[in-house]
C-alpha cells in the first residue's frame, strides 16, 4: 500500500509548457511524446514543492533543454543546495517505477509521478499530441534516492521522506575541517555549492555534438563501489586548453565525480575526455594524483587511440589532494580538498 500520496490537478499552464517543448521533436513523434509527458510530471512536482513553500526555478534543469531531451528519457528539476531530483510517469495498474539508467547520475533521488487517466491507446506508438491533453490529473506516490532500474512502488519511500531529504540538504554543513584558500572544497558540492568554473554536464557540453554528450552522460561515475547505504553522486567538469608550439590549441575535458555513502567515506572519479572537437585524446597527455604532502600516488598516460583515461581511489573528508595533466612541458595542476 502507497503511503503519503498527493493529488494535484495538471492545469493549462503545465499542458501549454508541456506542448511547447514537445513540438519542438514535431519530426519524431515517440520524442514528443515522452518530453510531453516528462513535462507535465515535471510540473506536477514544481507545483507540489511550491505549495511546500520552495522556491524553484522551473526552467533551470536537463529536461527543459531541447537537445537533452531527444538524447534522454529526462524529466528532472532542480533543487536550491539539493541538486537534481527525477520525476518519473508511472500509470494507474502500474507496480513498477523503472528508472532510466542515463539518469542514474547527478541525481539526489527519484519521485514517482502517477499520471491519470491514461490514454486509451498504445504509448508504445506514438500519438497525437492533443490526445494527451486529456491526462488531468498527476499523484505524487513516494521517493527513493537510491538510483535502480525498477523499484516495486509499494517499496518506494513516503512522500514526507522528500521533504526531510531536502530540509536535511539544504540545512548548511559546517565542516569540521577549514578549507584552504584557493582549494576546491568537494564536500561543499553535495550542497550544490560550487565554482563556477567547474559546470554541470548539461552546461559543459556543445549542445551540437549531441552523440558525445551522450556517451560522456553514460560512462560518468562508473567507478567501482561497495557502498551499502543510498549513495549520494555528484560531478562537475571544466575545458582544460594546451597550447603547444607550433601546433593548434588542444582542449580535453576534466571531470570530478564523489559519490558517498556517508559524509566521511568517499570514492573519487577522475576522468578526462578528449575536447568537442577531438575523437581521442593527444598521445603523451598525463594524469597525476598526489597526497597532501605533494608526493605522486597514482599515474596513467595516454596512448594511442585512447577517448578516456580515469584515475579512482577512496578518501576520508578533510583529506587533500591535488591533480596535475601534463602535455608537453605545460601543466594543469588544481588542489581540492574533501
Amino acid at each position: 500500500m502507497i503511503r503519503n500520496s498527493h493529488l494535484l490537478e495538471l492545469d493549462t499552464n503545465a499542458h501549454e509548457l508541456a506542448r511547447v517543448a514537445a513540438q519542438v521533436h514535431g519530426d519524431r513523434p515517440l520524442v514528443a511524446q515522452q518530453v510531453y509527458i516528462n513535462t507535465l510530471c515535471v510540473c506536477a512536482v514544481y507545483d507540489y514543492l511550491s505549495q511546500e513553500g520552495y522556491t524553484i526555478d522551473l526552467l533551470n534543469r536537463d529536461s527543459a533543454d531541447p537537445v537533452l531531451q531527444a538524447m534522454m528519457n529526462v524529466a528532472d528539476l532542480r533543487i536550491p543546495q539539493v541538486g537534481s531530483v527525477e520525476c518519473r510517469p508511472v500509470w494507474s495498474g502500474d507496480t513498477i517505477l523503472s528508472i532510466p539508467e542515463e539518469v542514474w547520475s547527478d541525481r539526489s533521488g527519484y519521485l514517482a509521478v502517477q499520471l491519470s487517466p491514461k490514454p486509451d491507446e498504445n504509448l508504445a506508438e506514438p500519438l497525437p499530441l492533443a490526445s494527451l491533453r486529456s491526462i488531468r490529473t498527476a499523484v505524487m506516490l513516494g521517493f527513493t534516492p537510491v538510483p535502480t532500474a525498477a523499484i516495486a512502488l509499494t517499496d518506494l519511500d513516503p512522500l514526507d521522506s522528500l521533504l526531510r531529504h531536502i530540509e536535511a540538504a539544504q540545512r548548511p554543513v559546517h565542516l569540521p575541517f577549514p578549507v584552504r584558500e584557493g582549494v576546491v572544497s568537494l564536500m561543499q558540492w553535495f550542497q550544490d555549492v560550487y565554482d563556477d568554473t567547474w559546470q554541470s554536464v548539461a552546461q559543459l557540453l556543445d549542445r551540437s555534438d549531441a552523440e558525445l554528450a551522450l556517451n560522456f552522460r553514460s560512462r560518468v561515475m562508473t567507478l567501482p563501489s561497495t557502498l551499502v547505504a543510498p549513495p549520494q553522486r555528484v560531478e562537475r567538469g571544466k575545458y582544460i586548453t594546451f597550447t603547444p608550439p607550433m601546433h593548434s590549441p588542444i582542449q580535453v575535458i576534466v571531470v570530478m565525480g564523489i559519490i558517498t555513502d556517508t559524509l566521511s567515506d568517499l570514492d573519487i572519479c577522475i576522468e578526462i575526455h578528449p575536447g568537442l572537437q577531438q575523437t581521442y585524446l593527444p598521445p603523451e597527455l598525463a594524469l597525476t594524483v598526489l597526497n597532501a604532502s605533494q608526493d605522486p600516488v597514482m599515474h596513467v598516460k595516454a596512448s594511442d587511440d585512447n577517448d578516456l583515461m580515469v584515475l579512482t581511489f577512496s578518501a576520508e573528508q578533510g583529506e587533500c589532494f591535488k591533480i596535475q595533466i601534463h602535455l608537453g612541458s605545460e601543466c594543469y595542476e588544481e588542489q581540492f580538498q574533501l
